[in-house]
């Protein structure tokens, strides 16, 4: 936290040439500049990410440059430009990875402040606002782009590198013991490790090809420095260079990796393998692939599926209407096989029903969304020990789903709450209540079970 006056008068004049702080009130300036603390993160450095939970600051680029991944957006911000604001205003973790790309500092101001600013500027609220909604244009756009010559069940073979990567390169430097390339290989689960110098370009690649070759024939010492047994000169391309162009090379070489750069740096690495997973995802594929899954896993990359195909579809032009419907009745199908497997571990009641409330019951999911569900049962048992086995089943189905992408209810409207996991009679008697009742609250939980859908049930 910096307040005093020689820090203002160093921050206002750097935050000036730059929107909204050309045109936002003196006033406000002030309070921004005396909350801020600077920051510094080097290269390859995460700022904040989807893993880091809700936003609890906002990000001014001072020097240097952060680049936001995640789904099919990619955009390098520069000095003066912020971070993320539509996680802030959401209050909600963020849906990219900002990572810097250079060393870079950063103004940081609490979220708190942040929401502060928003009340006591109204040009600052304009932006932010303004903000989300030229994003969002511009993100459409892009993903208009990137995927209009592709067939959505067909792999497109012209889309660049830089979207099928999938994670950082392996590297190491040309001195590295051979053991410690065989080790880090070994627990990344790569099938490559690209030798870089100190200055991030790729000088040589060590393939697991060239472990029989080069090290179990030969008997190369484990101590043997990486750059005497790598392949030097790797076969590169362009993070701009499609996906034909990495086949066409590794055809022609008779190779099975191509090393991806950015501006002559590493950015990462395509295999083989790669090329050939890359078919697009299909309605009838993700549903079969729902369908045949025997455990979380599986479900957890089939949930993946029905993300990627609905931002295919979007980018081809699906109205909202049928994009949502779609999305619901493939969420729809991914939770019921989630209640199938996860029912089979539990001794349940006869009569029982899993109801999806909310954005789902009402068949209009989006791409993020939360759980909204309750459980329903009938029993001659005594009550307390089949609800305790509900709640216990109930819990694990929540988890599950938390796990495929749909985050747990902040609000706990959820089945492993006992307060929405009731037998028929209970249920009636709370909604009399909620009839009766004209409290805030009361129509809050009314609006939960809006066109209930029952996606399992015994009869």
């Amino acid at each position: 936290m910096r307040n005093n006056a020689s820090v203002e008068s160093l921050v206002i004049p750097a935050l000036r040439p730059h929107a909204p702080f050309d045109r936002m009130e003196p006033g406000a300036l002030a309070f921004l500049a005396a909350r801020v603390g600077l920051a510094y993160y080097p290269r390859s450095h995460v700022l904040v990410s989807p893993e880091s939970g809700p936003a609890d600051r906002l990000y001014i680029i001072k020097q240097g440059s952060v680049r936001g991944t995640g789904g099919s957006a990619d955009v390098v911000l520069g000095a003066g430009e912020c971070l993320p604001l539509g996680a802030l205003i959401g209050r909600r973790a963020t849906v990219y990875t900002y990572r810097a790309e250079v060393d870079t500092f950063c103004w940081e101001l609490p979220a708190a402040d942040f929401h502060g600013l928003r009340t006591l500027s109204p040009r600052f609220e304009a932006f932010c606002t303004d903000h989300l909604s030229i994003l969002l244009e511009s993100a459409h756009r892009a993903l208009r782009t990137g995927t209009e010559r592709a067939l959505i069940d067909n792999a497109s073979m012209l889309a660049p590198l830089r979207e099928a990567l999938k994670r950082p390169a392996v590297a190491c430097a040309p001195e590295t013991p051979l053991r410690e390339v065989l080790a880090a290989m070994q627990r990344e689960r790569v099938g490559s490790m690209v030798v870089a110098d100190a200055a991030a370009v790729p000088v040589g690649i060590f393939t697991t090809h060239d472990v029989l070759a080069r090290v179990a024939v030969p008997q190369a010492p484990a101590d043997t420095p990486i750059g005497a047994l790598m392949t030097p000169a790797p076969v590169t391309l362009a993070e701009d260079a499609t996906l034909a162009d990495a086949a066409i090379a590794m055809a022609r070489r008779g190779i099975r990796h191509v090393v991806v750069t950015r501006d002559g740096k590493l950015a990462g690495v395509i295999s083989e393998r790669d090329l050939f997973a890359l078919q697009r995802v299909g309605l009838a594929r993700t549903a079969e692939r729902i369908r045949s899954s025997k455990n979380l896993d599986s479900l957890v990359a089939a949930a993946a599926d029905i993300r990627e195909l609905a931002r295919h579809l979007l980018a081809h032009g699906l109205a909202a209407e049928p994009l949502t419907r779609l999305i619901s009745a493939l969420n729809d199908s991914l939770t019921q096989r989630v209640i199938e497997l996860a029912a089979a571990r539990h001794a349940l009641p006869d009569a029982w029903c899993w109801l999806a409330l909310g954005s789902e019951g009402r068949m209009e999911q989006t791409f993020v969304t939360d759980q909204d569900n309750a459980l329903i049962f009938t029993t001659a048992d005594d009550v307390g020990p089949v609800r305790a086995a509900l709640l216990a089943f109930a819990s694990e189905v929540n988890q599950a789903l938390d796990a495929c992408g749909f985050p747990l209810c902040e609000g706990d409207v959820m089945a492993r709450n006992p307060r929405w996991c009731l037998t028929l009679e209970e249920w009636r008697g709370v909604f009399d209540g909620w009839i009766r009742n004209t409290s805030g609250q009361a129509l809050l939980d009314v609006t939960h079970l809006d066109s209930p859908d029952d996606l399992c049930d015994q009869p």
